[in-house]
């Protein structure tokens, strides 16, 4: 089950694995929903860029399946199906 502790150190990790994205250390990380997913806001002052992190509940989806989500993504960016944000891998 998730808990606002298990959210509060999913913040955390993610505050610092940052750079992972090109983020600075003055960048900001803050929870945005959580449903089937968490997803968090990350903000850089530094070079104004913003990210939204997806983080998936542990066994919940295979790698399979997010590299079809991945791939569907990929394809309504290609056919301008609707405008979708890229995915951004980190480094």
């Amino acid at each position: 089950m998730m808990t606002p502790t298990l959210i509060e150190s999913m913040q955390t990790e993610l505050g610092a694995a940052l750079p992972l994205w090109d983020l600075s250390s003055q960048s900001t990380v803050s929870c945005l929903s959580h449903s089937e997913n968490t997803t968090f806001l990350a903000q850089d002052p530094a070079s104004g860029r913003r990210l939204v992190l997806r983080v998936q509940r542990v066994g919940y989806h295979t790698s399979a399946e997010i590299r079809s989500a991945l791939a569907w993504i990929d394809a309504l960016i290609t056919e301008d199906i609707v405008v979708t944000p890229r995915p951004v891998n980190r480094r």
